[in-house]
C-alpha cells in the first residue's frame, strides 16, 4: 500500500527527490504533543506528513503541504496550518500541525479520550 501512496505523491509533486527529515522511533506507541526540530524547511518545495491511523492500524494517511504556503501562514499568523483527520465510527480524531522555519509541532490528538493512540505521526519528508 505504501508504494502506491508514494507513487501518488510523486504524481502530485512531479519527479521530486524525497529526504526523510524525521522518523518516529515508536510508531506503535501513543504520541503526545511535541515539537520536532527540522532544520532548513525552506530548502524543500513540499513537506509530506505521513501518519498511521492508530497504534494498532498501520494504514497510512498522507498530507503534502507546499512550503510556500507554510511560510506565508507563518508570517501572517502563528497558527496551525495542517490538520490530520481520521474517522472511526462516529468519532473524528484530529491533530493540528504547526510550522516554524526550523520545526514542526504536532498537537495532542483530539478528542482527548484517545490517549494519544490515534493519528500517529510516522515520518516527515522533504520533497524538492
Amino acid at each position: 500500500m505504501r508504494k502506491n501512496l508514494l507513487d501518488f505523491s510523486v504524481l502530485i509533486c512531479g519527479s521530486l527527490s524525497e529526504t526523510v527529515l524525521w522518523t518516529n522511533p515508536s510508531p506503535t506507541a501513543a504520541f503526545v504533543d511535541q515539537t520536532i526540530t527540522i532544520p532548513d524547511i525552506d530548502n524543500y518545495t513540499y513537506i509530506k506528513l505521513v501518519f498511521r491511523n492508530n497504534t494498532s492500524d498501520a494504514s497510512e494517511l498522507i498530507n503534502i503541504l507546499p512550503v510556500d504556503n507554510i511560510k506565508a501562514n507563518m508570517v501572517k499568523r502563528s497558527a496551525f496550518l495542517g490538520i490530520m483527520f481520521h474517522i472511526s465510527g462516529d468519532t473524528w480524531y484530529y491533530r493540528n500541525v504547526g510550522f516554524t522555519s526550523t520545526s514542526v509541532r504536532i498537537s495532542d490528538v483530539a478528542p482527548s479520550g484517545s490517549g494519544g493512540r490515534a493519528l500517529i505521526p510516522v515520518q516527515i519528508i522533504g520533497l524538492k
